[in-house]
């Protein structure tokens, strides 16, 4: 019973989500069967890792924007250097990670560079 399509509107939301987290998860399943693919139980973990990661990329990127307005301000803060490109450099590795999981669960294209 847990292979057999499930409408959107039921699959199970995890209740460990954030509420937008939760919006971010039913709008996912909603593409994902829009596209035509049927979903199941086993999709819950895997679309809730992807909302789960894409929320972590929002946090970073305040973090990156936190960093790059305070390296402007001082430019020659070698810790405001260091903040920046660690973040600049885990944000890349997100986004590239964010992008392999959606083409994972269907909804968006493998290739990726």
């Amino acid at each position: 019973m847990a292979d057999k399509p499930q409408n959107p509107a039921v699959l199970p939301v995890p209740r460990w989500l954030s509420r937008a987290e939760k919006a971010a998860f039913r709008r996912i399943c909603e593409q994902i069967s829009a596209a035509g693919r049927p979903l199941s139980a086993a999709d819950v973990d895997p679309i809730s890792d992807l909302v789960s990661l894409r929320s972590r990329i929002a946090d970073t990127r305040r973090i990156y924007r936190y960093a790059v307005d305070s390296l402007k301000r001082n430019p020659a803060w070698r810790s405001d250097q260091a903040l920046a490109l660690a973040t600049s450099r885990q944000l890349d590795a997100q986004t590239l990670k964010a992008h392999k999981m959606a083409a994972a669960i269907g909804l968006a294209r493998e290739e990726m560079p």
